[in-house]
């Protein structure tokens, strides 16, 4: 039984890498739009597009810790 099931193992190893040979690489897309990149790895249509000005990053404004008061002092009794 033992050998059985490394056989049916093997078999479908075998089968799965074999299966996988055959099919052709897929080939390299770019993320932002998706067309096929060229051999050295950039995107044609989004290396011809002129960039984009960024804005200048915006800093938030500076927080200042809340005031402290004192403790109110409770009137003195008589």
């Amino acid at each position: 039984m033992r050998y059985l099931s490394l056989a049916l193992l093997l078999a479908f190893v075998l089968a799965f890498v074999v299966g996988c040979a055959e099919q052709p690489p897929e080939e390299a897309k770019c993320p932002k739009c998706g067309s096929v990149l060229d051999a050295d790895g950039k995107c044609p249509k989004c290396d011809a597009e002129p960039a984009a000005v960024e804005p200048p990053a915006v800093e938030p404004p500076a927080v200042e810790p809340p005031a402290v008061e004192p403790p109110a002092e409770k009137p003195a009794a008589k």
